[in-house]
């Protein structure tokens, strides 16, 4: 027993006993005639004892379950003292029954017959009860099944959802382009299905947007089969980042025409995706560090707080955007459109804004932001 059970128990202990004695100083006690309580009680000692043994029973079977941790998984079986407590109630209940019904047939005029009906009846008493007893356990079991059923139920649903996603996520380290787009729409599917499932998911688009990738060039008329074929597949890869590049925008999209809006961080650091379009869209706290947006569509975004260190801006569509609080330091951020972007707070130490149109009254001087 660890120190502060002991004091729990000393302060039970000391606060009967300071019931007790205000009882005994305000005469409480003496409301009771005692003598005529013992006269009253003396015939009935043995139903009064089982009664008094029922209640200790179920008072010890209660401080058990407080005892237990409330994590810790219960075993489904009965208790020893749920059976002895039920044992215990159903023969106070003969016992009480049969009792009353004997002194009423005392009273009888056939008093032997009233005497082996009371004894019958009494019994019945205790098979009643004792059926409450039986259709309570038997809800008890339906209950148990219930759960056991709805946690069978649970675990296929998350062992489908494991498989379709593990299914989808294989697809998208496919050398067809075709599967690697299936394994996009059917990760979409999946996050639209399954809400728990729609961060994770996101994080897989943003992964697949991190791979590297370079344009090719247009093969000239001597290009080689080979040189076709690589440029052949090229031109394929671009429609499947297009189609991620889509699936992260139409669940990006914020306010009240939104539908479908996905939450998490985006993380883009370092990704080739120069001209895509994130208008509208929720990126606040994005981590763009170093990735080619050149050309790319932010218009009234909320990029506060996002990390665009080094990132290549240049020429792109920024009017409107939320900036408050972002880090631009060292972007490139030649050509683009700051027109009514927010500013404050806003790190630009080292950025380049050569030709940038910025918000009206607003300058960069030696890598601090001037208002008018």
């Amino acid at each position: 027993m660890t120190r502060w059970q002991r004091a729990r128990w000393f302060g039970l202990a000391a606060g009967l006993a300071g019931l007790l004695g205000a009882g005994l100083l305000a005469g409480w006690f003496d409301l009771v005639d005692w003598p005529a309580a013992a006269r009253w009680a003396r015939p009935l000692a043995p139903g009064l004892a089982l009664i008094i043994v029922a209640l200790l029973f179920v008072a010890v079977g209660a401080w058990r379950a407080l005892k237990e941790p409330s994590g810790r998984m219960r075993s489904p079986g009965l208790s020893w003292w749920v059976v002895v407590t039920a044992a215990a109630v159903v023969l106070v209940a003969v016992v009480g029954a049969t009792h009353w019904l004997l002194s009423e047939a005392d009273h009888a005029n056939d008093r032997a017959a009233a005497r082996v009906e009371a004894i019958k009846t009494g019994l019945g008493v205790g098979a009643g009860t004792a059926g409450i007893f039986a259709l309570l356990l038997a809800v008890r079991r339906q209950i148990h099944q219930e759960h056991t059923a709805a946690d069978v139920n649970l675990d296929a649903a998350e062992k489908r959802v494991t498989e379709l996603y593990t299914k989808a996520a294989d697809q998208l380290g496919s050398r067809n382009a075709a599967v690697r787009l299936a394994g996009l729409y059917a990760l979409e599917r999946l996050g639209k299905s399954h809400e728990s499932q729609q961060e994770t998911i996101l994080n897989v688009v943003c992964a697949y947007l991190r791979m590297p990738y370079t344009p090719g060039e247009t093969p000239t008329s001597d290009a080689t089969p080979d040189e076709l074929d690589r440029h052949e597949q090229n031109l394929q890869e671009a429609q499947v980042r297009l189609t991620a590049q889509r699936i992260l925008r139409d669940h990006l999209l914020y306010g009240p025409e939104a539908d479908g809006y996905w939450a998490g961080v985006v993380d883009l650091t370092g990704a080739n995706i120069a001209g895509i379009d994130l208008e509208d869209t929720d990126l606040r706290w994005a981590r763009l560090n170093g990735a080619l947006l050149s050309r790319a569509l932010f218009a009234d975004a909320d990029l506060s707080h996002a990390s665009l260190v080094g990132a290549d801006l240049s020429h792109a569509n920024l009017s409107g955007a939320d900036l408050s609080g972002a880090d631009l330091t060292g972007a490139d951020l030649r050509h683009a459109n700051l027109d009514r972007a927010d500013l404050e707070d806003t790190t630009v130490t080292r950025a380049d804004f050569t030709d940038a149109r910025l918000p009206a009254g607003t300058e960069i001087r030696n890598g601090l932001i001037i208002r008018a």
